[in-house]
């Protein structure tokens, strides 16, 4: 009887068997294929970034327009630019009032002054003016 060492040492005394005389050709074959798909990637990929950069290069370069006034501050003069500084400079006292927790004793006499401000100007509202924004 023939034990598992015996099938082992008879196996392994077999030679190689040799592979079927296509084999190397469709080996080939396939490698080719594999090249001419990666050479069509990369030639498709470079013609994208060549195009873009063309369109990025040849796009007229025109230098930034400053930004278009606004109404407001078409419409106020130097009069006009003092209340929004005053304004301004209400909202941030009132801001460091809120944080620091200021009862509301304190808080009106600032928002009566900055109600005042507001109603001095007869320029229309939308700029640091507008109760919105604060």
């Amino acid at each position: 009887m023939n034990t598992p060492d015996d099938i082992h040492h008879a196996l392994q005394a077999l030679r190689e068997p040799l592979p079927p005389a296509s084999l190397w050709t469709q080996v080939r074959a396939a490698r080719q294929r594999q090249l001419r798909r990666r050479r069509a990637l990369a030639a498709s990929v470079s013609t994208g970034l060549v195009l873009a950069l063309c369109v990025v290069m040849l796009r007229p370069w025109t230098p930034p327009q400053p930004a278009p006034q606004t109404a407001t501050q078409a419409a106020t003069d130097p009069a006009g630019r003092h209340v929004d500084e005053r304004v301004r400079a209400l909202d941030r006292a009132l801001q460091a009032a809120y944080d620091r927790g200021a009862s509301d004793a304190e808080v009106a006499p600032m928002w009566e002054a900055r109600h005042a401000l507001l109603a001095s100007t007869h320029a229309p509202r939308g700029g640091a003016g507008d109760i919105n924004d604060i």
